[in-house]
């Protein structure tokens, strides 16, 4: 005897709840063709309030769906902002490098001062210098032309807490400044990126100011020392 099918799932939190692949729980009424008209009415009624409910359950899920969407994307940017340090891959230069690429990528060490006296307006104390190794060429300005170059330089003060200023600050290298700067989290260092290696010299004295110098600028104890490196 041919049969129609009633399913009900038990719960919209039981369907959604339930382990991936698992199968549902149903509660499942066969229904004869042609049976009497002593049946209650809302047996012949099944297949419209079927419909129905599934239509209601349909959208629910698309709602569903697209609320954990917009959850582990926002989830995955956070966790991006905590990656540990790696080096530059080329995948990271097909696209736009961006200033916390530079802080987290790998350098390999240049130079580094040991002084923990703080010296001037700033508290500045000692430095860290690195060179970063790019793995495709990006353009960048170097002696006021814009030139490929396959390698930066990640210069890093160390200070006391300074206080936060409109004015963007500005590192000196002897007689030279270094406008691309940026301040830590904690506002206790300042990172400076340099593209011209011929900046970097054994001897030349390191500097922090805000803007072009002024009452805030703070003059490192130690002197560049390279060591022989580069």
């Amino acid at each position: 005897m041919r049969t129609n099918w009633k399913i009900n799932v038990s719960s919209f939190r039981e369907s959604f709840m339930r382990p991936v692949g698992a199968p549902r729980r149903m509660k499942i009424t066969t229904i004869p063709l042609g049976a009497p008209a002593s049946l209650p009415a809302r047996v012949y009624a099944v297949r419209d309030v079927t419909r129905r409910q599934g239509c209601r359950r349909s959208q629910v899920f698309s709602g569903v769906k697209k609320a954990l969407a917009i959850f582990f994307l926002l989830v995955g940017f956070t966790l991006g902002g905590t990656a540990p340090a790696r080096p530059l891959q080329e995948t990271d230069i097909d696209r736009t490098i961006t200033s916390a690429d530079l802080l987290k990528a790998e350098g390999r060490l240049l130079g580094k001062g040991s002084n923990t006296e703080p010296r001037g307006p700033l508290g500045v104390k000692s430095y860290r210098l690195e060179e970063i190794a790019l793995a495709k060429a990006i353009n960048a300005e170097v002696k006021g032309t814009i030139r490929p170059v396959k390698k930066l330089f990640r210069l890093t003060i160390n200070t006391e807490t300074f206080p936060v200023r409109a004015i963007p600050p500005v590192v000196w290298v002897g007689q030279t400044k270094i406008d691309k700067v940026l301040e830590n989290e904690n506002l206790d260092q300042f990172i400076a990126f340099i593209f011209d290696d011929s900046v970097l010299k054994d001897g030349e004295t390191l500097a922090v100011s805000f803007g072009e110098g002024g009452d805030s600028y703070s003059v490192l104890k130690e002197k560049l020392k390279l060591n022989g490196n580069r």
